[in-house]
């Protein structure tokens, strides 16, 4: 497996400067509030972030972890993604949903089976999202070559 280069970062909202979607793709210590290492929203539910890759790739997995840390040391279970929905850009797949990202940061690692050939993918929070700063500290795109 290789991890996917990705292009851009797009996301529903930014809570405020310094926790842009871009953090999830940082090899910071994620989680640590204060140190940029995550994309926070302003929202809940339905909040969304979107992965533009730099070509068309094969994917075969894709690792989320949640905010976790609000003050580097405690465990934030009010502001949790919780579980959402994965849709594929420029592909005719369907949308995948996945459950219990866990709060305390360990990955969630979602097998795409099958492989799903897609420029791009949308990570949005479902009706089980909690708190008004939903959002995500990695997020990690593999695929098969």
């Amino acid at each position: 497996m290789k991890l996917v280069k990705v292009k851009s970062v797009a996301a529903s909202s930014v809570w405020e400067d310094g926790f842009e979607p871009e953090n999830i793709l940082k090899d910071a210590k994620p989680g640590v509030w204060g140190l940029k290492s995550e994309w926070a929203s302003r929202g809940t539910a339905g909040e969304w972030v979107k992965l533009c890759f730099n070509k068309r790739h094969k994917i075969v997995k894709i690792v989320l972890r949640d905010r976790f840390y609000y003050d580097g040391k405690t465990i934030d279970l009010n502001n949790n993604f919780n579980e959402g929905t994965i849709e594929f850009l420029g592909s005719k797949a369907k949308p995948i949903k996945f459950d219990n990202l866990p709060q305390d940061g360990n990955p969630l690692e979602i097998p795409i089976s099958p492989a799903v050939t897609c420029s791009g993918i949308v990570i949005t929070a479902g009706e089980k999202a909690c708190g008004d700063g939903v959002g995500l500290s990695r997020v990690k795109v593999f695929s098969n070559a």
